[in-house]
């Protein structure tokens, strides 16, 4: 049932859009009504889905129109005109009406090209300009639909932090991307588990790309949320911090493309798998020997393992990785410490295996990742030392 309800918006969508470009003249109405320049003056749309006709007086001309919205949904402005000149941008910002603000007028909306989608959480009026921005002359009749779709996401409205929708660890959703600009927060509760959340969608739509970007909260903050991990194309991983939540932002990479069809977000806690973690930088730097085999994993992507090696009477070792799985490149660099007790550059990046010139008595620091930081393993592998 819900594939074909699916079916069914797109293929309305997809009506809609096509019955633009058809035309469908004899049932425009217009609504040409100067002066309509202001919002008291807008021109009332009677219909929340019709065919309209306007024209812009000059350059300067504002058409300002006032349409009702009965539930949570979507309002499309949507044009006819297909002759438009490239350096001709008409452009539709929406409005609402306050008389308790200091200006009345509300912008809700920045300037919009056709197609203009409103979404709003809340029925009553709302207003919508048509202009040309740059000011320039278009003397064509502007023939635009306008169309409302009932709200069809359920975790909507959430666009913010302080609007996230509560999950579990454990999760599986339906998500839209829609319309352009569409940014949906979640939010899960963290209970000290020591781990992973890792993050999957199942489809592909078109030209969207889901990304993720990745919260901690602070109380204290300005902003209340600090980025922990930044945007991602998905799958995408974290090891779980030390805090009560974890917020997760999704959104198309350029917030250019949007879909009516649903995406399948995944989410699933993985446990510590790495025994030598946490070893993320120098000071927590786990302590190895000249000869042992050591566990690692190299998870999630961005992981960087840190160790401590003192060595004896040798000058050289020999670093190798066996038993590695998927696209990983275990590489691997070392340090020493300078007069400030920071790290400084021994050797430069080395795939694995490699053998680096040492000095015997010396304390050395190596770091541990993939090569390129863009692969991942949940499977241990051995780090041999000798």
């Amino acid at each position: 049932m819900k594939k074909f309800f699916f079916f069914l918006m797109l293929l309305s969508s997809l009506l809609f859009i096509s019955s633009c470009k058809k035309g469908g003249r004899s049932k425009v109405k217009n609504v040409d009504r100067e002066p309509n320049d202001n919002i008291k003056k807008a021109v009332l749309l009677k219909s929340d889905t019709g065919t309209f006709v306007t024209k812009l007086e000059s350059g300067s001309d504002v058409d300002w129109f006032k349409f009702n919205i009965p539930a949570p949904g979507y309002y499309i402005v949507i044009t006819e005109n297909t002759d438009i000149p490239k350096e001709i941008y008409l452009a539709v910002q929406f409005y609402y009406y306050d008389d308790t603000k200091p200006y009345k007028t509300v912008s809700i909306s920045g300037d919009m090209a056709f197609p203009a989608i409103l979404h709003v959480d809340q029925p009553g009026t709302y207003y919508f300009t048509i202009r040309e921005y740059w000011e320039q002359s278009y003397e064509e009749p502007i023939v635009f639909k306008t169309r409302f779709i009932k709200e069809f996401d359920k975790y909507e409205i959430n666009d913010w932090y302080d609007m996230a929708r509560d999950l579990d660890i454990n999760s599986q959703i339906t998500f839209y991307i829609y319309p352009y600009y569409d940014h949906d927060w979640f939010k899960i509760k963290l209970n000290g588990q020591k781990g992973y959340l890792k993050a999957m969608v199942k489809e592909t739509h078109d030209e969207v790309t889901p990304e993720l970007r990745y919260y901690t909260y602070d109380e204290w903050s300005k902003e209340k949320v600090k980025v922990y991990l930044d945007w991602n194309k998905l799958p995408v991983s974290i090891p779980l911090p030390n805090e009560k939540f974890i917020y997760l932002e999704l959104h198309d990479d350029w917030d250019d493309k949007q879909t009516l069809e649903p995406y399948t977000l995944k989410l699933q806690y993985l446990p510590e798998m790495d025994s030598l973690e946490p070893n993320d930088d120098y000071q927590h730097a786990t302590v190895a020997h000249i000869g042992d085999t050591l566990n690692v994993a190299i998870f999630p992507r961005y992981d960087k393992d840190y160790f401590k090696l003192t060595i004896p009477d040798t000058d050289s070792v020999t670093l190798l990785a066996l038993n590695y799985e998927g696209d990983i490149k275990p590489e691997v660099k070392f340090f020493t410490l300078d007069n400030y007790e920071k790290l400084k550059d021994y050797s430069d990046w080395h795939l694995l295996p490699f053998t680096f010139a040492v000095e015997p008595g010396k304390t050395y620091y190596f770091c541990l990742h993939d090569d390129w930081e863009d692969a991942e393993s949940e499977k241990p592998f051995q780090l041999i030392i000798k």
